[in-house]
């Protein structure tokens, strides 16, 4: 065993190393990406974390470059004097001091995103020009019947009838009218012949009705009623008292139902046909009922509408042929419905008449909403006409003839509050006219009242005729 007298001497003839060389980061070299050191059980728990350049290794707090194993063996020894422990001081004051080198932070990563391109859209009644089958508003002239298609004139002529209060009132209850309203404020024109159905007993329970649905709305206004209650305590007692059992019409509330993605009207392009849909959609794109689990669109108000006036087939053949189509068109994917929606209350009914309400304070467009609803429903026509075409044997040139011919032309009606307003919707093949307002009545009088009424029951004479007939003749009914 070595004396410890010759192991100091060995330990006292080593050279003191003074000063290490400062070890500097060569500045052109690039840096390797930051990484985040580990937390040691003996850091502070409090004290921030750091990212470092890993190109040196950073000293373990508490510890000095001289407590290598060579230090702990020195310390190991048993000797007096602090020789060593200057030694091993020295040495870590030549330790290399990261102090002056930079903290790096990780790099922040920026995305851009890049901007879809602005796409049109449909806002209020004027953008409905953008459309490929734009709509467009005209006011009616002083001869209407210079602009308007036959289709249509007679009911105009009807409804004008009714605004003038022509034969608008049950010759039965002309003794109660004339007490609630006074002699002075009667006419004779204001009544018509008896009613052969009904009698006097029906003549007067519709005058009653018709007080009831007048206070209502009074009251609806007095209390600042919301759309919906308007609709539930005036507008829906209303139709439902012209367009009843035994009227050959249906009036739906279509408050739920939506446009379906195949009748989404297309946007026009300058140049080139329009290939853009009006509105996104998603896959499922409607409503099926109050109750249905279907997930329903989430679509804006303003592709909606509050009521629709259907026609029911009377004429078996007719209905059988619609309900055929729809059935095949379905299994064909082009949706199993006769509309341009699939709210399955109207599946197989065919929509005549459109109605939108609001109230006065509403800043909604009603025009709007029906001059969407009257393109989507043109396109869905379309697409029938172009699927029975093809069904037929039809010559060359009877096809040639399809592609001339126009829609039937249909009613559009707008209530905003007591009054009651019609357009008439009219195709022009290249784009669609809605002619009007035309004053139907109000529910702010009697008289006005029995005008509206008389209005609506010529609406429903119209669609149990013309309007039955011209789909016949879309559908090339004959041609079967």
């Amino acid at each position: 065993m070595l004396d410890n007298a010759v192991i100091w001497e060995w330990v006292d003839s080593l050279e003191t190393v003074v000063d290490l060389p400062t070890v500097r980061s060569p500045s052109p070299r690039p840096r390797p990406r930051p990484t985040k050191r580990a937390r040691r059980s003996y850091d502070d728990a409090n004290a921030n974390d750091h990212y470092y350049d890993p190109a040196f290794l950073r000293t373990p707090p508490g510890t000095s470059i001289g407590m290598t194993a060579r230090g702990q063996t020195d310390r190991s020894l048993k000797r007096d004097g602090n020789a060593l422990d200057d030694e091993v001081g020295v040495v870590g004051a030549g330790a290399m001091d990261f102090s002056e080198y930079p903290i790096l932070s990780a790099p922040s990563k920026q995305r851009r995103r890049t901007p879809s391109p602005t796409k049109p859209s449909i806002k209020t009644s004027a953008d409905l020009e953008l459309l490929e089958k734009p709509v467009l508003r005209q006011e009616l002239p002083e001869n209407p019947s210079d602009v308007l298609p036959a289709d249509i004139k007679s009911l105009y002529y009807a409804i004008e009838n009714a605004t003038h209060q022509e034969g608008i009132i049950p010759k039965e209850v002309r003794e109660q009218v004339s007490s609630l309203l006074g002699e002075h404020a009667t006419r004779p024109r204001f009544f018509r012949a008896a009613d052969s159905i009904g009698g006097a007993s029906a003549a007067e329970a519709t005058l009653s009705r018709l007080r009831n649905i007048i206070e209502t709305a009074k009251a609806s206004v007095e209390l600042g009623r919301h759309e919906t209650s308007w609709n539930h305590l005036v507008h829906t007692p209303m139709l439902d008292l012209v367009f009843g059992p035994g009227s050959h019409v249906t009036v739906e509330p279509a408050m739920t139902a939506t446009i379906a993605k195949n009748s989404v009207p297309r946007l026009r392009r300058v140049g080139a046909p329009g290939d853009t849909l009006a509105w996104s959609v998603p896959t499922t794109s409607v409503a099926q009922s109050e109750d249905s689990e279907t997930p329903q669109q989430p679509s804006s108000d303003r592709k909606k509408v509050d009521y629709v006036i259907a026609a029911n087939l009377s004429d078996t053949t007719l209905q059988s042929l619609v309900h055929t189509m729809v059935l095949d068109m379905g299994v064909s994917g082009q949706g199993t419905h006769f509309n341009q929606t699939e709210y399955l209350p109207l599946r197989f009914k065919p929509i005549a008449v459109t109605i939108e309400t609001k109230v006065t304070s509403s800043a909604r467009d009603p025009l709007l909403q029906l001059g969407i609803w009257i393109a989507a429903w043109h396109e869905r026509m379309s697409h029938l006409r172009a699927f029975r075409s093809q069904a037929v044997r039809v010559s060359a040139e009877k096809r040639m003839q399809l592609f001339r011919t126009t829609l039937v032309s249909v009613p559009l009606i707008m209530v905003t509050s007591f009054e009651w307003e019609v357009y008439f919707a009219c195709d022009n093949q290249s784009h669609i006219t809605l002619y009007g307002p035309i004053s139907l009545g109000s529910t702010r009088s009697l008289l006005s009242a029995y005008a509206l009424v008389a209005s609506l029951e010529a609406i429903g004479h119209w669609v149990r005729t013309t309007f039955c007939d011209s789909i016949k003749s879309w559908l090339l009914f004959d041609e079967t």
